[in-house]
């Protein structure tokens, strides 16, 4: 595996964490990172690339297993997304007005199908979070159904290349005929993150191309900066043109976590920045990236009950460093502790 994107999921889940982390108005009253669509986007298409990455070969050789894929991927994501359901439902219960809608829309989070339901109070409900985990689990059973016939087609390049083609076009329709729900249909919505999928798939193969290309180190860090630059430099341009709410949702970052994914993985271990990224702290800390997203919203309530100061209101710095820290701590206990011996556990009973 590419060490070095361990690194990137935890620096990415933490930009998220700070895009939420609202300050005091005395202190601004705006999130600590700019956009969340960033991460999101590099996330997805992460995957596509990942997967395709880990299953490949498999997949040539018809040894790929779907049922086994997609009890692998729930053993290691749905244990972590109960319990962070659970904390929240613990922790905040009381101030939901249960009634018929309430549980039908705790069901719906629990079986992980609340981001197909095109309304705020539900795909939002409970662990805000989880709308990812839900979209997610749509593109598991996509390749693990669909990918293999693609990547095992003569030109498996070239279709992934007109299904990114198609789907943009189809998104690109949608935003001019669909004029409401822009963040539901072009953010949420299952479907149209196929092209983040189809898109990170044809990475890969892209990657495959290019991998015995032998960069020199000085090279690679030249790449690595140029890569780490792209998403900074889009979001200066989207300031500068203003480019329309769906474009950002669906298409802004696509090109600069694509060029992010595909020089880090070419540079895997050469670059100074690669190094960094796939060192062993960070490489640790990419392990507990997926927990650190999935209880990093509600741990804020949950610091603020527990800090001895009202550092939120007097002190922000100390406030998201302590809380930075706890949740850390906490993604760290609920991964090697529960997580991992829970998915243990399932993995074993299927054998």
């Amino acid at each position: 595996m590419i060490k070095s994107f361990s690194g990137f999921r935890f620096i990415f889940a933490l930009l998220i964490c700070l895009a939420h982390m609202i300050l005091a108005p005395e202190f601004g009253g705006k999130g600590l990172f700019f956009d969340t669509n960033a991460p999101l986007a590099f996330f997805f298409v992460l995957s596509g690339f990942v997967l395709t990455f880990s299953y490949y070969e498999k997949i040539q050789e018809n040894q790929f297993n779907a049922a086994f894929f997609l009890k692998k991927r729930f053993a290691k994501l749905y244990p972590t997304h109960l319990l962070a359901l659970a904390i929240v439902l613990l922790l905040f219960a009381k101030t939901y007005t249960w009634n018929g809608e309430t549980w039908t829309q705790l069901f719906a989070q629990i079986f992980l199908v609340h981001s197909y339901v095109p309304k705020i109070e539900w795909y939002f409900a409970f662990n805000r979070v989880s709308w990812y985990l839900s979209t997610l689990f749509f593109l598991y059973i996509c390749f693990a159904f669909i990918f293999p016939k693609i990547l095992k087609a003569r030109k498996n390049m070239l279709i992934l290349f007109g299904l990114c083609i198609i789907w943009a076009f189809g998104m690109v329709l949608t935003a001019h005929f669909y004029k409401s729900n822009d963040d539901y249909i072009f953010s949420v919505c299952p479907l149209p993150r196929l092209l983040d999928f189809f898109l990170g798939a044809w990475l890969y193969l892209l990657y495959k191309k290019l991998q015995n290309i032998n960069f020199s180190p000085i090279i690679c860090t030249i790449l690595e900066i140029i890569a780490l630059m792209a998403l900074p430099v889009t979001y200066a341009l989207n300031s500068f043109i203003h480019i329309p709410t769906k474009s950002q949702l669906c298409f802004l970052y696509l090109p600069a976590v694509s060029v992010l994914i595909l020089v880090f993985a070419l540079t895997d271990g050469k670059g100074i920045f690669a190094k960094i990224f796939g060192s062993k702290p960070m490489q640790n800390l990419g392990n507990i990236s997926f927990a650190f997203y999935m209880v990093h919203l509600y741990n804020q309530s949950l610091f603020d009950l527990i800090e001895p100061f009202d550092w939120y209101l007097t002190n922000p710095v100390f406030f998201v460093s302590g809380y930075l820290l706890f949740t850390i701590a906490m993604s760290f206990v609920i991964e090697y502790f529960f997580t991992r011996k829970i998915a243990a556990l399932i993995l074993k009973k299927g054998k």
